[in-house]
């Protein structure tokens, strides 16, 4: 392997590409930046005479260099000895081998660490009889690509928020209950606390300074207009109100937490997602718990996981469509695999009674820990329904704001009670296609994610009772828009 030679894109020519790639292609400077790491690789086996095509990813990357005539012809003919022509796939001219064909070569030259599975797995795949597809998936993230949205991360999510969806949130009494339960047991231990996300009508830091639990509060809005209007609210106040509450206006890791007087050691926050960590929770705790030294005694919440149910194919209640209406989302179940988000589904499409934690963390304890590049977490459920259609599973999520729930308030359980966060639907089959499912069947899940990042890749995985080999898999990148 060591006589293996590889091809290195120059630095100027990587520059315009990722450039072109995040203008014209929409992609994030990271999809960009993996693009032309993979199109050095493809170039490799075309250099070494190995046949194939590029992925759609590398394809466009491919396509960028080209269009920079001068710069490609001068590249190809340092760095692979002759011009490299781009033939495209037509009924005159068919490709003498494939993109799996190239994948699996380079695989095999450079080993399967130093190739990014991202970029050469097909969008939302399905893994069914392929041989190419199930090799591949069993260590692959499948990435979903929303062609709404490509540019789809935390930061662009922040920024979709308005007064309105903050304004909604505090209409949730379920999720306003249970920070207030937790707020009202810290009375005994007044902190200087640090709201993530206070968002535009402040309702956590609020609740703080009315049960007299913070001596102080550092309330942080990165969403502009959020931020003007809490601004606006802050100068409502009281002179003492106004006092303990300090407002910033950016991401909670642009401030040196330590330096701070007083330095926050309780941290509060509602950046959880339908799938709680989707909203880059687990990274942003992590990077900002460890500004102030670590020197944070209390967190709420206390607990965050996703539930999951199996499922048959569901029905949109008058609830459901009513709330897609008003977010301009499909009012329609999907009937290709993908993701979608549903307000208070319909029970009858539930094929076990009970739901299982396909993750679960307690904040204040994990985020110490260096984050997990590749979680895999591995359950089975047990069809209590006589009979039926296995079509997917519903993601919801379980908060507990604190550790003490002998009252039941400080749970939230996003299949019990109808909230703001929506339930996820992963639809694993084509809706034709469901599998049929009676009474003691398994079914397998298999739930994968990479917390490294702000938005967290996910990958499901699953298939009933030893039918492994026609098994499903989706992957998703974070946060699913419905």
């Amino acid at each position: 392997m060591e006589s293996f030679e590889t091809v290195t894109i120059p630095s100027r020519d990587k520059q315009y590409i990722i450039e072109r790639l995040e203008e014209h292609e929409h992609m994030t400077h990271e999809e960009a930046v993996d693009s032309v790491d993979e199109l050095a690789h493809y170039y490799t086996a075309i250099k070494h005479g190995k046949n194939g095509s590029p992925s759609k990813m590398v394809d466009k990357a491919w396509h960028a260099h080209i269009l920079n005539t001068q710069m490609y012809m001068d590249f190809t003919k340092a760095e692979i000895g002759r011009f490299v022509h781009h033939v495209p796939y037509w009924s005159g001219h068919q490709s003498n081998g494939t993109e799996d064909d190239i994948y699996e070569y380079l695989v095999s030259q450079l080993g399967a660490e130093h190739v990014n599975a991202t970029v050469w797995v097909r969008d939302g795949a399905i893994c069914e009889n392929s041989s190419h597809s199930l090799g591949r998936c069993q260590n692959a993230f499948l990435p979903m690509r929303n062609p709404t949205d490509k540019k789809r991360n935390v930061f662009h999510l922040i920024s979709r928020y308005d007064p309105f969806n903050y304004w909604m949130m505090c209409l949730d009494p379920f999720r306003l209950d249970a920070y207030e339960e937790a707020i009202r047991q810290h009375r005994q231990q007044k902190a200087i606390w640090l709201d993530i996300g206070t968002g535009a009508h402040m309702p956590l830091t609020r609740l703080l300074i009315k049960y007299e639990t913070a001596e102080h509060v550092y309330a942080v809005e990165a969403n502009r207009e959020a931020y003007r209007f809490a601004k606006n609210l802050r100068e409502c106040l009281s002179d003492e109100e106004k006092r303990k509450i300090s407002l910033y206006g950016c991401y909670s890791n642009n401030i040196d937490w330590h330096a701070q007087d007083p330095r926050p050691n309780a941290i509060i926050h509602e950046i959880i997602g339908c799938i709680p960590l989707d909203e880059g929770c687990i990274k942003v705790m992590h990077d900002t718990i460890k500004n102030p030294n670590g020197e944070v005694y209390s967190c709420i919440p206390y607990k965050i996981g996703t539930l999951c149910m199996p499922v048959s194919r569901p029905k949109r209640s008058r609830i459901s469509s009513f709330c897609s209406f008003i977010l301009s989302s499909s009012m329609k179940i999907i009937k290709d695999v993908g993701i979608q988000g549903m307000f208070n589904p319909h029970k009858d499409a539930f094929l076990c009674e009970t739901p299982q934690f396909i993750e679960e963390f307690i904040l204040q304890d994990y985020v110490r820990k260096p984050l997990e590049s590749h979680r895999v977490f591995k359950t089975k459920f047990i069809v209590e329904k006589r009979t039926g259609k296995w079509a997917g599973v519903f993601l919801a999520p379980h908060v507990l704001t604190s550790k003490d729930n002998r009252n039941g308030i400080a749970e939230i359980d996003g299949l019990k009670r109808m909230t703001n966060w929506p339930v996820r639907y992963v639809q694993m089959y084509y809706y034709q296609k469901a599998i049929d499912v009676k009474q003691g069947d398994e079914i397998h899940v298999v739930f994968e994610s990479d917390l490294t990042k702000e938005c967290p890749t996910y990958r499901l995985e699953a298939w009933v009772n030893n039918n492994y080999l026609l098994r499903s898999s989706f992957a998703w990148i974070g946060p699913a828009i419905y």
